[in-house]
């Protein structure tokens, strides 16, 4: 049995949820596979593995080239198991009902593509995921790395864009935390930027318009995402409302939401800064 928990150390992966039972190895997924994905190779020995031989991983003695493997499971869906996530999925109303009718799941990862620069990797997972999913028809997609659910309809809609920025938006997530007892404060994170070796966001802060928040962080993740972690502790990015001015200082840190990992630390400064353990 493969659970997602054993795969996600280097790997990046998503689960996909299906109301009936799958065949990955049937004909007619096979076929979808290899038609939209001419420049692959997909092989059926073992897992159903798709190596992409136009995204080649450079090696010291040898030459192997970015895959991604579909990996099928029995792992029961338990009750209540993706209902942190369907709290931080707000673009999809219907998801809670999807994930109540999924009896199955699929694990989609990719492979040996940890040392590839995080777009080119989340860009060619991405247009594996889109050909598996065509192929597949799943009812949800569980977007683990970014603690959210995905319509696969609309992920599909996404990888039509022109745009890096439209499509990578399915693969990040902008959480929102209040904290108890402490009115106007809240910590907001991102989530999707960690798994691809990259620092997410973080920012704690009090009486500022969590929509406003959730826009400036989403789009500094972006940022992150294209160009690597090139922002150093003590540099500084602007802060809100755009064209105010205001510069708000960064610093890596220990993430004070789950899951354990460094973020980059956003501090507003006063009046907006709420304080805590550093």
């Amino acid at each position: 049995m493969v659970k997602m928990a054993e795969i996600t150390g280097r790997t990046y992966g998503v689960e996909l949820l299906f109301e009936n039972d799958y065949d990955v190895r049937s004909p007619e997924v096979l076929k979808t596979l290899r038609a939209m994905l001419p420049n692959a190779d997909v092989r059926e020995s073992g897992p159903v593995t798709i190596f992409h031989q136009d995204v080649p991983i450079p090696l010291k003695d040898a030459g192997i080239c970015a895959q991604t493997a579909i990996l099928g499971t029995d792992e029961p869906i338990e009750p209540g198991e993706f209902d942190e996530l369907l709290r931080q999925t707000r673009d999809w109303d219907g998801a809670p009902a999807a994930v109540a009718r999924a009896k199955r799941r699929l694990l989609v990862t990719d492979l040996m593509s940890s040392s590839l620069p995080a777009p080119i990797r989340l860009q060619t997972f991405q247009r594996a995921l889109a050909a598996i999913v065509t192929a597949t028809n799943p009812s949800a997609i569980v977007w683990t790395a970014a603690y959210k659910l995905v319509e696969p309809g609309e992920f599909l809609r996404a990888m039509e864009q022109p745009k890096f920025a439209d499509r990578a938006f399915v693969a990040l997530n902008v959480r929102l935390f209040n904290v108890r007892d402490r009115a106007g404060e809240a910590v907001m994170d991102t989530a999707g930027l960690a798994w691809l070796g990259l620092p997410d966001l973080q920012l704690h802060f009090v009486g500022l318009d969590p929509n406003a928040v959730a826009s400036h962080l989403f789009n500094s993740a972006l940022y992150i995402l294209e160009n690597g972690d090139v922002i150093a502790d003590g540099n500084t990015i602007d802060g809100i409302p755009a064209g105010s001015g205001k510069k708000w200082r960064c610093r890596h840190e220990h993430a004070l939401i789950t899951p354990p990992r460094i973020v980059l630390d956003i501090d507003p400064g006063p009046p907006h800064a709420a304080r805590h353990p550093r």
